[in-house]
């Protein structure tokens, strides 16, 4: 799978950002909010949402003084299909939201399939960046598997593997 990062790959997301004229950026799974700090240096708008009360909290502090940052409290699988309605232009969309390491697993840990469901309408101006293609590969319970996750990308986007990130770019793309 190659390089493993903490957060997006940064060559990755500029070569994204070049490819694609994107100059907003979507994540779900903000965390402690670093890969949102990444991206409020390269994108005109981020928009980020965090369903844990302590991270989300966590992240709005070491947010504060970035004003092109928009965290939002919530279940992606709620608040994604809202934010998709309103894209009209190129966007990356970072997809990261699932049930953190040491927590029981079970199904539904992983809100992916929700998430690109939700992202169905705006599919030619999405591209999307997926975290974990590993864990996906590895078959850990609660989360799909690497092929059906590249399966439902690959109804609307050409799909590959780089590090670790599963990359769908719109079909009528280009890939990096």
């Amino acid at each position: 799978m190659g390089n493993l990062h903490f957060g997006a790959p940064p060559a990755l997301l500029l070569e994204l950002k070049e490819l694609s004229g994107a100059r907003m950026f979507i994540e779900t799974g903000t965390y402690l909010g670093n890969t949102t700090l990444l991206a409020s240096d390269l994108f005109r708008a981020v928009v980020s949402v965090e369903s844990s009360p302590q991270y989300f909290e966590q992240a709005h502090e070491a947010c504060l003084d970035k004003p092109n940052i928009f965290l939002i409290l919530g279940d992606s699988k709620t608040e994604l299909p809202e934010i998709a309605r309103a894209i009209k232009q190129p966007v990356i969309v970072w997809l990261d939201a699932h049930m953190m390491r040491g927590s029981k697993s079970k199904p539904g840990d992983s809100p992916v399939m929700e998430e690109l469901d939700a992202l169905r309408p705006a599919k030619q101006n999405v591209y999307v960046m997926i975290d974990d293609a590993s864990i996906y590969a590895s078959g850990r319970t609660g989360w799909p598997s690497l092929d059906e996750v590249k399966e439902k990308l690959g109804e609307t986007h050409t799909v590959s593997v780089v590090e670790d990130v599963i990359v769908g770019i719109p079909r009528n793309g280009a890939t990096p």
